[in-house]
């Protein structure tokens, strides 16, 4: 998985237990910060199907990951004393990512993403946009703990699991 970070121009804040936290657009914003997150999700899910085939081989249980992205404003800096300070990333757009994350284990999926960066995708323009957000499936807002009001959210789901009830089957960007 880190080899597939270090492809896309991001940064790797921190691992936190079994989960990293990466930010794309810092220290400094490019033109494909949306673009490359959403291709570096699609290329871990590869390699996590890849590592799982061979683990069927074995016989070994098949391993899964959730992917949690949201597009915004974030601050960032060291943060802490003189004596122990670290350089950290914060704020609502962290948070949201966060509890994106969490969330796929509740909607059984891959990746949950924010309608703010599918339109960011969108904005950027990137040939592949259309491919990267292909399988990508609507959900009518949901509430996230610590925001206001709904969020649209879009899923991309594996091909053995099945959509809910509550989607919009419409094209991102729709």
């Amino acid at each position: 998985m880190l080899l597939n970070l270090n492809f896309w121009d991001r940064l790797l804040e921190k691992f936190i237990g079994d989960a990293l936290f990466a930010v794309f657009g810092a220290p400094e914003t490019g033109s494909r910060d949306s673009t490359n997150a959403l291709a570096c999700a699609h290329a871990m899910l590869k390699e996590l199907d890849e590592f799982n085939r061979a683990r069927a081989s074995r016989g070994e249980t098949p391993l899964r990951m959730g992917v949690g992205i949201h597009y915004g404003p974030v601050v960032m800096g060291d943060i802490g004393t003189e004596r122990n300070a670290a350089y950290a990333i914060v704020g609502d757009t962290v948070n949201t990512a966060s509890r994106l994350q969490q969330l796929c284990r509740k909607l059984e999926c891959d990746v949950v993403v924010s309608n703010a960066l599918i339109e960011a995708v969108h904005r950027e323009g990137a040939n592949e946009a259309d491919g990267l957000l292909e399988g990508f499936v609507r959900l009518n807002p949901h509430r996230i703990r610590g925001r206001e009001g709904k969020i649209a959210l879009w899923t991309y789901l594996t091909m053995d699991r099945a959509a809910t009830d509550d989607v919009d089957h419409g094209a991102p960007g729709t």
